[in-house]
């Protein structure tokens, strides 16, 4: 997964791929071409699948490190003490760190980690039948070749066997997603300390979120591409813009506005935002493709808030 420096995303595991499956065939093809020129034994089998084998287990202990230790699929927010600050600049980085951040600073980091619980049961469950459904065959296969099977009961259980195994996952996998389905109020509204306060028959239709953050009331309205996101507070007025996603700042802009934009560099993330202070707070309007940008703006808006005197 990109982003995460695992997986794919990780240059030794892709080393550890491609130089795999080129190792096996090397010794595959030299244990023919050295040993058994005439095909006359088994060995080039043994050998093979023996590197193939543990290729494999390779494969699966790399990711059952990264499920159990890791916590990959799931995240690691540092949930720091409360009063540390508001993210810096670097949280921008991806969404899921902003929003880990965001429900430190000023939501309920404990509904965070129980569906971060929650998520990693139905991620060890699924990958635990995905382990036994990779390992069935090439266990069968080994205990077939050391003579600890005939073929009779090699054939049944690879063949019924194997489908069985198989129906299994996907019967468990069907009921294991269905269960791990979240609303956007579960997974994401209640962590960062707001609620859903108006109920919508679609996605596409206009969400309303409330909530109070640090003492401030919060709504944000998003439908579409159109997000408005007003936190309250006081503030001298100003409007700013962002221009190809880098904000304009004007000669006369309040001293808070300017320091808590004046850092932020040209992104697509700030592209057709605008931003609007006073004495009722911040409002921040955006319009722009993209889901759940709109917590970009209730960052911005805090830290306006938070550069106050």
């Amino acid at each position: 997964m990109k982003g995460t420096n695992a997986g794919w995303d990780s240059i030794l595991y892709r080393i550890y791929i491609i130089g795999g499956l080129a190792g096996i065939v090397a010794v595959t093809v030299g244990t023919v071409i050295f040993f058994d020129p005439q095909g006359a034994t088994m060995l080039p089998v043994y050998t093979g699948g023996g590197c193939a084998t543990l290729f494999l287990l390779g494969i699966l202990a790399y990711w059952w490190w990264q499920l159990l230790f890791a916590e990959y699929g799931v995240g690691k927010a540092e949930l720091e003490e409360a009063g540390a600050g508001l993210p810096k600049i670097a949280a921008l980085k991806s969404w899921s760190r902003l929003f880990e951040a965001m429900v430190v600073w000023g939501g309920v980091p404990a509904l965070l980690e129980a569906d971060r619980r929650r998520v990693r049961r139905v991620l060890l469950e699924w990958f635990g039948w995905a382990t036994a459904v990779a390992l069935y065959p090439i266990v069968n296969v080994w205990l077939y070749l050391f003579g600890l099977l005939t073929q009779e009961t090699f054939l049944l259980l690879v063949k019924q066997g194997y489908v069985a195994l198989i129906v299994l996952m996907i019967v468990r996998t069907y009921f294991l997603m269905k269960g791990s389905n979240r609303s956007d109020e579960q997974a994401i509204y209640a962590p960062l300390g707001l609620t859903l306060v108006e109920a919508v028959p679609s996605r596409a239709a206009p969400r309303t979120l409330e909530g109070q953050r640090h003492g401030r009331t919060v709504r944000i309205v998003a439908e579409g591409r159109h997000s408005l996101t007003q936190v309250n507070g006081s503030l001298p007025s100003f409007l700013v813009e962002s221009g190809s996603g880098k904000f304009l700042l004007p000669d006369d802009l309040p001293a808070p506005a300017h320091t808590a934009l004046k850092d932020l560099r040209k992104a697509k993330r700030w592209t057709g935002v605008k931003v609007e202070g006073g004495p009722q707070g911040v409002v921040v309007e955006r319009d722009a493709r993209g889901q759940n940008l709109w917590l970009y703006d209730l960052w911005l808006a805090e830290r306006i808030l938070e550069m106050r005197p």
